[in-house]
């Protein structure tokens, strides 16, 4: 999954593991570090994990669609910000998640059509 080693993949994996540790070890981070920069990074992330499963199955033809990816966005906000807040006292609802999954879609999806990375 040569799509995996990518460095722009790589560098927002460890940016969103450094900040995930760094609130594990309660290490005090800039408000919006702490409540929303994973939330920036999730959408593109899933999204070039689903791309590499793509290229895997299909061959280097395979595409992400823009419905694909706002399919994802519709399922990542209603199951993080409607349905696991209601069962797990862990999890809260913040409209500002769902702006961030949309931006870090958005984005990622406009650079991903420009051929900005590649298989």
């Amino acid at each position: 999954m040569r799509i995996l080693s990518n460095r722009y993949f790589i560098g927002l994996l460890l940016l969103g593991t450094c900040v995930y540790f760094l609130q594990r070890l309660a290490v005090e981070l800039p408000a919006f570090i702490q409540n929303y920069l994973n939330d920036l990074l999730v959408m593109p992330l899933v999204l070039w994990i689903v791309w590499a499963v793509l290229v895997e199955i299909k061959g280097v033809e395979a595409q992400l669609s823009w419905s694909m990816a706002l399919s994802l966005l519709l399922y990542y906000s209603v199951f993080f910000e409607c349905y696991l807040p209601t069962v797990n006292a862990r999890y809260t609802s913040d409209v500002y998640d769902v702006i961030c999954y949309f931006i870090g879609t958005m984005v990622f999806m406009l650079l991903y059509k420009k051929g900005c990375f590649k298989s």
